[in-house]
């Protein structure tokens, strides 16, 4: 079960990235609580929402510190090896 400050984190997370959809780095704070709360899924899902808004708006890929944000944790977990199948994960590679 989530603490409070989880909670807070992860609404102040979907806040921002509400009020502020193409800011990158509202979607890298919900995608470090995401994987801070070991939910990769999510995580992958947020950057894949992230990198289609950016790419759809602004013509422009996410930054090398949101892929390698999510690349890292990715690599560092063997649970999470199924991500490495899906389909958003080919996404991380430039």
């Amino acid at each position: 079960m989530r603490d409070s400050r989880e909670l807070r984190t992860s609404y102040a997370g979907l806040a921002a990235v509400s009020a502020e959809p193409l800011r990158e780095s509202a979607h890298r704070a919900l995608i470090a609580v995401h994987l801070h709360e070991a939910n990769y899924g999510e995580a992958v899902r947020q950057y894949e929402r992230c990198r289609t808004m950016l790419r759809e708006e602004l013509g422009i890929s996410p930054s090398p510190r949101l892929r390698d944000l999510l690349r890292a944790d990715v690599d560092r977990h063997p649970a999470v090896a199924e991500l490495r199948d899906f389909p958003a994960h080919a996404s991380l590679r430039h």
